[in-house]
C-alpha cells in the first residue's frame, strides 16, 4: 500500500464512514496465518459495526475491534485478502455490474412496472455477491487458516 492508495481510500470512504460516525484510526501492519504481510487501514466507531472491507484501491479497511481476538482477525483479514486473489479487472467488472443491478432493481421496484425484471435483477445481484464472498471464504479457509480453525472460529 502506498501513499496514493491510502489517500484514495481515505478520500473515497471518509463519506461512507462518517455516516456511521467512524474515523480512521491508524495504518496497521499485519501478518496473515500463512506468513503473508499486509498493510491495512483501521477505523473505529462506537457501534462496532462492520468488520472488514476490501476497496477498489487494493486496500483493506477494518474495524479496530477485530484485533482484540487474534483468530477473528486472522479469519476476517484472510477473507478480505482473498478478494485480492481475484484479478483486479474481474473485481472491477463485478463491482460495476452489482452497482448497476442494484440501481436497476431499485428503479424497477419503485416504478412497480417491471416487478418480474426487478426480481431477476435482485436474484442476479445476490448470486454475484454470494459467489464473490464464497470465493474469498474459500481462499481464507484453504490457503490461510484451515478448516479446523475455521470451525473453531465459527463456534466462538
Amino acid at each position: 500500500m502506498n501513499e496514493i492508495t491510502i489517500f484514495l481510500t481515505k478520500f473515497f470512504y471518509i463519506g461512507l464512514l462518517s455516516l456511521f460516525k467512524s474515523k480512521f484510526y491508524k495504518i496497521v501492519k499485519y501478518t496473515l496465518p500463512n506468513g503473508q504481510n499486509i498493510v491495512l487501514i483501521a477505523y473505529e466507531n462506537n457501534k462496532k459495526m462492520g468488520s472488514g472491507q476490501t476497496t477498489l484501491f487494493n486496500t483493506i479497511i477494518a474495524h479496530n475491534s477485530i484485533f482484540m481476538n487474534k483468530n477473528l482477525a486472522d479469519y476476517i483479514l484472510s477473507h478480505e485478502y482473498g478478494h485480492f486473489k481475484m484479478p483486479y479487472i474481474t473485481r472491477l467488472i463485478l463491482s460495476t455490474t452489482m452497482l448497476l443491478l442494484g440501481i436497476t432493481t431499485a428503479f424497477m421496484w419503485i416504478l412497480r412496472a417491471y416487478i418480474f425484471y426487478a426480481i431477476i435483477s435482485l436474484t442476479l445481484f445476490i448470486g454475484i455477491s454470494w459467489s464473490i464472498e464464497f470465493l474469498a471464504d474459500k481462499y481464507a479457509i484453504e490457503k490461510q487458516i484451515g478448516i479446523k480453525r475455521y470451525i473453531k472460529i465459527k463456534k466462538n
